[in-house]
């Protein structure tokens, strides 16, 4: 029988606008220098580049001073971008934003990377200066945060994302996004996550040339104090089973180890299945949660299985979340030694779950990819082998969905510094995998659940359309209409 793979694409869509759309460019042309601020982690520093009169101030994000009439960006950075100054590695997260005085509704943003055409002292175009990877958030509070850790904190994030490369070049039209559902926002903050520059050389100046921000219409209306969605699917039970990279956090010295188990319970409640039952032996409150899981930090897929074994029959789920092949070390074992202890051991995991629960439902995950290199340079290898493995073990009775984890995982963006372990948006990225999977397998068969389209992890041959967003209330997904079909969306 043949294992159900899941194949995913990023989660939210990136197309062009046109004049046809039922959105309109919010006109920032007028903004008081005062409304528009940035800074990193700390309160209010580094601050921006300024040069004898020659400023790359936030306001020259938003203002649309750099911008051209046929909607490209010029590349002089003076009065005309922002450059966030002396950026030393480590200092990201940095932010950006901007105090729209009113609330207004946000449907879409227009990002122009640093468009800056100079190269700088080491002969490297300063384009690599611009942002890689980030995050936008909103607010509709009084009062603004002056850190990237509160706006992270207190804010409602709407969209993660990767921003290319600008071209250097005064053709270059910036990348069009739009959020998943229209928000109300007085306050619109990115947050920088990373940029181009991989050397991160010391004093790495990084920045952004203009953010421009859609409208659908007039701010949306108070949702009051409505009933939260309800799904049309029994209560069940999930356990997570891995390694740090599903406990996250299990001290408080084990800084800035996301899991992908606060946002996947976020967002199957959101779905309206807040009574999910987490089955496990443990709880990891430095994790930012305390769901019960078996996660186990620092351990290999062989000792997890053995602990697994020994809890399964209080961990005895409906869904059973596999994510383990970390912990092993290329350079002190043979490569495909390492590959057959693991798939063993999670042999020996589906097997015990099973013996619990003949029903089971398993997600199985291809593990994701580490810069910590040769270590773990067998994970490929790895992750061939578990497709075969879900194969092999893969009944109608208790199906084993293959969740591909590696797919588009990038640990330069997705990892922190020790390039192993998840960031929030890596663990969010993980979080939308697995729903993806859960929504899609065989156990979800028959239930009702809201699942927003557009918010599909893969679009197959549909692109996301938000012309009559302030009609239908939210973007959908359109094909083309030619007679032919196109692959479906998942």
């Amino acid at each position: 029988m043949t294992s159900h793979t899941i194949a995913f694409a990023t989660v939210l869509c990136l197309i062009c606008a046109t004049r046809g759309d039922a959105v309109s460019f919010i006109d920032l042309s007028g903004l008081d220098s005062a409304k528009a601020i940035a800074g990193t982690t700390a309160v209010g520093t580094p601050s921006a580049y300024t040069r004898d009169g020659k400023n790359r101030i936030p306001l020259y994000a938003f203002n649309g001073a750099g911008m051209n009439e046929n909607g490209s960006h010029g590349t002089t950075a003076d009065n005309t971008m922002f450059m966030l100054s002396a950026n030393n590695t480590g200092s990201f997260p940095w932010y950006i934003q901007v105090d729209l005085g009113a609330t207004q509704r946000i449907d879409a943003v227009r990002l122009y990377n640093f468009n800056f055409d100079a190269k700088d002292s080491d002969g490297k175009p300063c384009t690599i200066r611009g942002v890689r990877a980030f995050e936008l958030y909103v607010s509709t509070n009084d009062t603004w945060m002056t850190s990237a850790a509160n706006i992270r904190a207190n804010y409602t994030r709407v969209l993660s994302n990767q921003l290319a490369q600008a071209s250097g070049t005064t053709s270059y039209t910036g990348e069009y996004f739009t959020v998943a559902s229209a928000v109300n926002a007085r306050f619109v903050a990115l947050v920088a996550l990373d940029d181009w520059d991989d050397s991160k050389s010391n004093l790495n100046y990084n920045g952004i040339s203009e953010i421009q921000l859609f409208s659908g219409g007039d701010p949306l209306p108070d949702p009051g104090q409505d009933d939260p969605p309800t799904a049309d699917v029994a209560p069940f039970s999930i356990c997570c089973v891995g390694d740090s990279i599903t406990e996250g956090a299990n001290s408080t010295t084990a800084a800035n180890k996301w899991t992908y188990r606060t946002y996947l319970a976020e967002m199957l409640s959101a779905a309206g299945m807040a009574n999910v039952v987490w089955k496990g032996s443990h709880t990891s409150p430095y994790s930012g949660n305390e769901l019960a899981n078996e996660g186990w930090s620092g351990q290999n897929a062989a000792w997890i299985a053995d602990k697994y074994i020994a809890n399964a029959a209080g961990d005895a789920a409906d869904v059973l979340l596999l994510h383990a092949g970390h912990n092993y070390d290329a350079t002190a074992t043979d490569a495909m030694q390492i590959v057959a202890a693991a798939t063993n051991a999670h042999a020996r995991i589906i097997a015990a779950a099973r013996a619990n629960n003949p029903s089971v439902t398993i997600l199985y995950a291809k593990v994701i990819t580490s810069g910590k290199l040769p270590k773990y340079s067998y994970i490929p290898a790895l992750n061939e082998a578990i497709g075969a493995l879900a194969d092999e073990l893969d009944t109608a009775q208790s199906p084993v969905v293959v969740v591909d984890m590696a797919q588009g995982w990038d640990y330069a963006v997705h990892c922190v510094s020790d390039l192993v372990h998840p960031t929030e948006a890596g663990a969010r990225l993980m979080a939308e995998r697995w729903l993806s999977a859960l929504m899609s397998s065989p156990f979800m068969a028959g239930s009702d659940a809201l699942v927003e389209a557009e918010s599909f992890a893969s679009k197959g041959g549909w692109v996301v359309d938000p012309q009559f967003v302030d009609v239908m209330g939210s973007p959908y997904l359109l094909a083309h209409g030619k007679g032919i079909p196109v692959a479906d969306a998942e």
